[in-house]
């Protein structure tokens, strides 16, 4: 290691959360620009090659259907707010629980990218995905500004433009992409520390406030969860300037420009709309999304979303499944680095010791900052590895405050950028410059075969372009029966049967989009459900009386419950569900008379494969006989799959041609299974049923099979 004096040190080094502003204004801005160049160059060039260019085409969607979960919800959320009519505040939209108004903010999609495209929406193709475009964006941003990060602490354009591969490859960015997308923003938490860095004199005072709203405003535009994380960075950065400037003022100025920003675009994007929307968090699941304490060093090969993922590091045990929420991993390179500045420090004590004592004030900030981001992220269960040390007993109101943001892991991602730069910077500062390039470049290599993994498994679904989606759901037949239809109303809940598989609400949502309606519930984070519920019973109420909406198409999760509205609907079946219209839909096969004929508890511990009929009592096939007539079949708590296929998704599919229609699951193997079937098909039909649950048998009247 090469001996660096502590007077180099001194001339070298930069306060760690701040500089003089004198400093800052005289000096040229030119190698800001030209490290954000060329580290976004970089950061693009490794997207491509990580994900390739096909993600870029705006009019592919399959990759992102076939991916399902949360990314499709962010998909629809996008789709259902561009079909929507404008409202105001401009966040708001119509068509995804209606009559209801939801805000994008909880959609889980990127509200500033979907209110932009919004905008231009006449000029876009009918099908249109931004995300592989905000994928790029992320890579050179994520890279662009942390780079800067580092110039901004060691004035090196080549040594912090080399660095920039590792803020491209943030492992729990790389992590979120395409699964929680908003959330590979990890430029958002970057600029709020460059922002830090980059201080202002009392001269430069209104545009350092409009530089904190705008960056407070950023952080809800793209996903609030970055609030909290720029929140705590902000207030150790205004108790320095309180101390430094001995003035009360520069930190009012930085709370209520700050306070603004987010108030303002919390307001554009319809947020205050339903600030009661479940979040779904408990006590106990604020301390399983948490961080463990090894996350740092854990590559969580285990954990959802990175099984697989296996570097040169052994993976560690976690105290709760929901700990891949506290994803923070360095890799295999900035651990290295890490350690090597630990001891290069220890080595030259004597100079930090000084070096420190000159900065004591910003280098106690910076650790409290650190460990206070650490602490939030543990939420209320302080664990490491596979133990759970303790809980942290936190009062009702702290409590209640963390409910709002529920995955407390995240906050780890502060802790990962901070720990990053301080990284590469303290190899700069101890270690000559050729020697400090030739460590960077090792560090590099570690952490490109670290992450070896991770990258083929993203090159294997992204580069390549995937096959059609296949839909769990008819989207053309529900698309038909909502034909001169306005709206889709699903009755769905505990009282209802259950609720509907989040795949098959993506479906059904494909054909409300395509056929130019919209829906009363869909799968999303923070859906208001008293609206909602409130709704739905109100149109329930409505069919009670006898009043169906001429404009709704009615869809039910079973025979058993569509059969309470026989008297009042036409009823339809389509993969899966029954449909009812106040009147007969022209070209579609309408049910007969729905009629409980037989219904059985069974306990069956192994799959038995086995006739349909052999479900049906006999003399209900005595009174079904004749060729108009057909079954429909429920079951609840049954594994149900083809009698003799591997086939492992949970629901039967069968030929519409042979006329056994559909099976399908609604609600997973622990909930409701509904298909039908023609007279001549239950008597030849087989099925595979396991579980404890039940079956249930309806038989339909002399209509099935007429049209």
């Amino acid at each position: 290691m090469a001996h660096v004096d502590s007077d180099k040190m001194g001339q070298k080094a930069a306060p760690a959360l701040a500089c003089d502003a004198d400093r800052w204004r005289d000096a040229e801005r030119c190698p800001y620009l030209t490290v954000a160049l060329f580290s976004g160059v970089i950061g693009a060039c490794i997207f491509i090659l990580i994900y390739g260019m096909q993600v870029l085409d705006v009019t592919y969607v399959d990759w992102i259907r076939n991916t399902a979960g949360d990314f499709a919800q962010s998909y629809y959320g996008w789709s259902f707010y561009r079909a929507s009519a404008w409202h105001f505040p401009p966040g708001l939209m119509d068509s995804v629980a209606y009559p209801g108004l939801t805000s994008i903010i909880y959609i889980d999609s990127v509200p500033l990218f979907n209110f932009i495209f919004k905008v231009m929406s006449p000029l876009l193709p009918d099908t249109f995905q931004f995300f592989g475009i905000w994928g790029l964006i992320c890579f050179v941003l994520n890279s662009a500004l942390g780079s800067c990060c580092v110039y901004r602490l060691t004035r090196s354009t080549l040594y912090s433009v080399t660095c920039s591969p590792l803020f491209a490859l943030c492992t729990f960015a790389m992590q979120r992409l395409y699964t929680h997308t908003a959330l590979a923003a990890n430029w958002v938490i970057l600029a709020g520390i460059l922002l830090v860095l980059k201080t202002f004199d009392k001269s430069d005072r209104r545009r350092y406030m409009l530089l904190w709203a705008a960056l407070f405003a950023l952080g809800v535009s793209v996903n609030i969860y970055y609030l909290p994380i720029l929140g705590i960075i902000m207030v150790f950065f205004c108790i320095y300037r309180c101390v430094t400037l001995r003035s009360g003022m520069p930190v009012l100025n930085v709370f209520a420009s700050s306070l603004l920003g987010v108030v303002v675009a919390f307001w554009f994007f319809g947020g205050f709309y339903h600030l009661s929307s479940n979040s779904g968090a408990t006590a106990n699941s604020i301390g399983s999304l948490s961080a463990n304490l090894n996350t740092l060093f854990n590559p969580m090969d285990t954990g959802l979303y990175l099984t697989g993922f296996k570097g040169l590091l052994p993976s560690r045990g976690l105290a709760r499944f929901g700990q891949y929420e506290g994803y923070a991993y360095l890799g295999a390179g900035l651990i290295a680095a890490l350690l090597f500045v630990i001891v290069g420090a220890i080595g030259r004590f004597g100079d930090m010791r000084k070096w420190l004592a000159q900065r004591r004030l910003a280098a106690c900030l910076v650790l409290l900052c650190v460990l206070s981001l650490a602490i939030a992220s543990w939420g209320t269960l302080v664990s490491v590895g596979s133990h759970s040390l303790f809980d942290i007993p936190y009062p009702a109101p702290i409590l209640s405050l963390f409910r709002v943001f529920r995955s407390m892991g995240r906050f780890a991602w502060g802790v990962w950028d901070i720990v990053a730069i301080l990284v590469l910077v303290g190899l700069f500062r101890l270690v000559a410059k050729r020697g400090a390039m030739l460590l960077l470049m090792v560090i590099l290599v570690l952490q490109l075969v670290d992450m070896d993994g991770m990258i083929a498994n993203r090159q294997s679904l992204y580069v390549q372009r995937q096959g059609e989606y296949v839909p769990l759901v008819d989207i053309d037949g529900v698309k038909d029966l909502l034909s001169g239809k306005s709206h889709l109303l699903i009755f769905e809940g505990t009282e209802y049967g259950g609720r509907v598989l989040d795949q098959i609400h993506y479906d059904l949502g494909e054909a409300v989009l395509e056929g130019g309606a919209t829906i009363n519930d869909f799968y999303y984070s923070r859906r208001d459900d008293a609206a909602i519920d409130g709704a739905t019973t109100e149109a329930q109420a409505e069919l009670e009386e006898g009043k169906p909406r001429a404009d709704t198409l009615y869809c039910f999760l079973g025979f058993g419950e569509a059969s309470k509205y026989q008297d009042t609907l036409h009823l339809y079946y389509e993969s899966g569900f029954v449909f009812g219209s106040s009147t007969p839909i022209d070209g579609e096969e309408e049910l007969g008379h729905i009629e409980l004929v037989s219904a059985r508890q069974l306990d069956l511990p192994d799959a038995n494969h086995g006739s349909l009929s052999g479900y049906i009592e006999s003399d209900a096939i005595d009174r079904a006989a004749g060729e108009g007539h057909g079954y429909g079949i429920e079951t609840r708590g049954l594994v149900v799959n083809n009698a003799g296929t591997t086939d492992t998704m949970v629901s039967v599919r069968g030929n519409k041609e042979s006329g056994l229609g559909y099976m399908n699951n609604i609600q997973g193997d622990w909930g409701l299974t509904v298909g039908l079937v023609s007279q001549v098909e239950a008597e030849t039909a087989e099925i595979s049923l396991g579980g404890t649950g039940s079956i249930e048998i309806y038989r339909i009247g002399d209509a099935y099979g007429q049209g």
